[in-house]
């Protein structure tokens, strides 16, 4: 039995919503009079918890993190074997162990790197678009975040790629919203064009990955080690003085190609669309940009000498977080902060779309306004704004995406 928990009026219970929830999840959580400061325990015919108690999502990513683990989807058996062994799927000490040695490659610094890479790949992109001609502003950035990790990954080698390899990762991409997603029993199994898609896809993929990895060991002893991400991973020492071995290498190739590239193209493409709508804001942050093109390696400043540009970034994650929500499965019973008894393998929600929309904290939370993190105002909770998650699940990738955010944004305004 589960202690009783504040829930959702009978009349709005997503039991009774459910077919409504599966098309339009993110309308119905706006629908609810979600209840801040509380944990609402929500009927989906299962143990199910939205989490909107700031004490509570605290205590669940970071606190107590190792109690409570991803979604089925990544780390059971079947979601390793789709997503590989890498930081995206591993819990407890081999996670810890893991992210201990590759944290030196996503620290700040080791993004400044690729700043001006960032900025003639959007240039390029941008070539190709023409005045008072409409643009699929989705397709573009996702075509450019795209562009911009094949180079990351593999150097100047990216010219050397299968020339499918890009539709490649789109189709993998596709075929794991598939599996995710999907109705059908055994759908993994069915000879659907989304199956055998995926099939040619991920032998593209490896064929690919794994060339480079034996080029990089090949030549990083004559060479040194190139700055992008295969030739890092490839002479990455753990704490015990081993490299990883080929196969992990490809697994952390793999998770970045599903969360290298999507998360910053999606944040683009809405931070654009707000602008577009107040062109006040566009007109500031074009001032602030031109103001700024004589500071020597712009690029690489660009989080402090563009402040208000970022800080559009940041407000555009707050309205429309990349990622809108977080799923955790704790692995015994336990009782939250809140006073709340939550059962092993209960689902439990983590929402940045609701949390930033904490009126509290964001008053008229609908309003687009960068202001809020100026850097003069005051950082908002952890718990409250956490569009890259937190604790030792935070996003390894989030000072990349944050310098190549800026640098797209500040080349197209």
């Amino acid at each position: 039995m589960v202690e009783r928990s504040p829930s959702v009026p009978r009349s709005e219970q997503l039991v009774y919503q459910l077919p409504w929830f599966i098309r339009r999840r993110l309308g119905l959580l706006s629908r609810y009079k979600i209840p801040y400061d509380q944990t609402v325990r929500m009927r989906l015919g299962e143990s199910t918890f939205m989490l909107a108690h700031k004490a509570d999502i605290h205590d669940v990513l970071v606190t107590r993190a190792r109690n409570f683990v991803k979604t089925p989807n990544l780390v059971s058996e079947q979601g390793r074997k789709r997503a590989g062994r890498g930081l995206l799927t591993s819990t407890g000490d081999q996670h810890q162990q893991l992210r201990r040695a590759l944290q030196p490659l996503f620290v700040n610094s080791a993004a400044l790197p690729f700043a001006d890479a960032i900025q003639s790949h959007t240039e390029k992109r941008m070539s190709s678009w023409r005045d008072q001609q409409p643009i699929d502003i989705s397709r573009e950035m996702t075509r450019l975040g795209l562009e911009i990790l094949i180079r990351t990954v593999f150097g100047s080698e990216a010219d050397q790629l299968d020339p499918n390899f890009a539709e490649a990762i789109t189709e993998r991409r596709r075929y794991n919203e598939y599996v995710i997603f999907g109705k059908l029993p055994f759908r993994t199994h069915l000879p659907t064009p989304t199956v055998r898609k995926y099939r040619r896809a991920i032998k593209i993929i490896d064929k690919e990955i794994y060339r480079g990895i034996r080029e990089r060991r090949r030549s990083s002893s004559e060479q040194g080690t190139a700055h992008h991400f295969l030739s890092l991973l490839s002479n990455v020492q753990r704490p015990d003085g081993t490299q990883l071995s080929d196969e992990q290498v490809r697994d952390e190739v793999l998770t970045l190609t599903t969360a290298g590239y999507e998360t910053v193209a999606d944040g683009l493409s809405w931070t654009l669309y707000l602008l577009a709508k107040n062109p006040d804001i566009q007109e500031m942050l074009r001032d602030e940009i031109a103001a700024a093109q004589n500071i020597p390696d712009l690029n690489a400043k660009c989080l402090t000498a563009l402040p208000m540009t970022y800080a559009a970034v940041q407000e555009s994650w707050r309205i429309y977080p990349p990622t809108w929500i977080y799923v955790r499965t704790p692995l015994k019973d336990e009782t939250l902060p809140s006073g709340i008894k939550v059962p092993a393998s209960s689902r439990l929600y983590l929402c940045p779309f609701i949390m930033h929309r904490y009126p509290a904290v964001f008053p008229k939370p609908e309003q687009f306004d960068p202001n809020r993190f100026a850097p003069s105002a005051e950082p908002p909770p952890r718990s409250i704004y956490f569009p890259f998650g937190d604790g030792p699940h935070l996003c390894i990738g989030a000072p990349l995406a944050r310098l190549e955010s800026v640098i797209i944004l500040s080349t197209i305004l």
